[in-house]
């Protein structure tokens, strides 16, 4: 009986022990599919983004209460991204700079010949060394 008791825990305590939705975060989850038009593939795909998501939500979270401590000075949210793993929200956000930015942003002013802001002589005799 002692052995039956033992194996019950044991099997419990390993159920437990896996990582799980969270369901009371179900109707949470749901309106954030709903606001951000999130439709998945199969119910594996849904699995995986909702975990992704439910870190992302503990991440903001902490920050946020860091936040509140005063340890930063902005606070975070969930949005369009938060389904995602970082190497795919990634590149969306932070494109790369094209090589010859001027052709394809014609009023961006990018200078090419900046100098070293630790010498003074580069800049002339109306410049001091602060």
């Amino acid at each position: 009986m002692l052995l039956v008791h033992l194996c019950t825990l044991l099997l419990i305590s390993s159920a437990l022990s896996l990582p799980v939705e969270d369901r009371d975060l179900d109707k949470e989850f749901k309106e954030w599919k709903i606001k951000h038009d999130k439709v998945y593939n199969s119910p594996a795909e849904e699995a995986e983004r909702r975990a992704i998501w439910e870190k992302t939500l503990r991440q903001v979270e902490a920050h946020n209460k860091e936040a509140d401590r005063g340890l930063h000075t902005y606070w975070q949210g969930l949005n369009q991204f938060s389904d995602q793993k970082e190497e795919e929200w990634k590149p969306c956000l932070l494109p790369d700079i094209p090589e010859e930015p001027m052709r394809q942003f014609p009023g961006l002013y990018i200078p090419r010949d900046i100098p070293n802001q630790n010498s003074t002589e580069e800049l002339g005799n109306n410049a001091t060394a602060v």
